[in-house]
């Protein structure tokens, strides 16, 4: 017990320095995987974003994507740095066992770095067979940074996503939808228009001269 108790004044006394404390803060990130419009051929878009939440840039960053096979058709692969996009190329990984059968990787330039509060995106279409649910794994994201100078390399998993692909009537559908609206809005309008200008123009003939 006495021992415990002077090891419990050591340790109040000198407690751990902050910038040791806060060592696995220091090149946090944090990463996540979205996915966006689904095209009338029945592809669909997915972003992974990098945010660094952490003190120090980071940098070597590499992703590492995992697909099912009906999943492979990649294209149009971007990179977004502080709003300049440009183009990407993925490099097609070796095979894998169980459901998720294929692997892409994503190595970015060594010029890109992430500094403090500033975030980068990857965007890429993946094609479908057709209607249906597909399921997109965690993706892997590896990253560089230094603290205290010495270097480290860690890696991070974002979220995995379920995307729901709909019929191709029901795409062709929501591909027309914004002009529709827009053909439905002219129209209304112009009456709108018409009603008033007759209404104007009874109001006129009904003034005395």
């Amino acid at each position: 017990m006495a021992l415990l108790a002077v090891l419990a004044l050591v340790i109040l006394g000198f407690p751990i320095p902050e910038s040791r404390a806060l060592d696995h803060l220091k090149g946090s990130v944090n990463v996540t995987k979205v996915a966006g419009d689904i095209t009338l051929e029945g592809r669909f878009v997915l972003r992974i974003i990098v945010v660094n939440n952490g003190s120090v840039p980071v940098d070597n960053i590499e992703v590492y994507d995992f697909f099912q096979q009906n999943l492979l058709d990649i294209a149009d692969a971007t990179l977004t740095v502080n709003g300049k996009e440009e183009q990407i190329l993925p490099l097609m990984g070796p095979s894998s066992s169980g459901s998720i059968s294929s692997q892409v990787i994503f190595v970015l330039p060594t010029s890109v770095t992430i500094f403090p509060g500033e975030s980068i995106v990857i965007t890429y279409s993946v094609g479908t067979p057709g209607e249906g649910s597909y399921f997109v794994p965690p993706a892997l994201v590896w990253y560089s940074f230094s603290s205290g100078g010495s270097a480290s390399r860690t890696f991070i998993y974002t979220n995995g996503l379920n995307v729901e692909v709909p019929t191709y009537l029901l795409r062709i559908l929501v591909t027309l939808f914004p002009y529709i609206m827009a053909a439905t809005s002219f129209v209304f309008m112009t009456y709108i228009i018409i009603w008033a200008r007759k209404q104007f123009k009874r109001t006129q003939e009904r003034l005395p001269v």
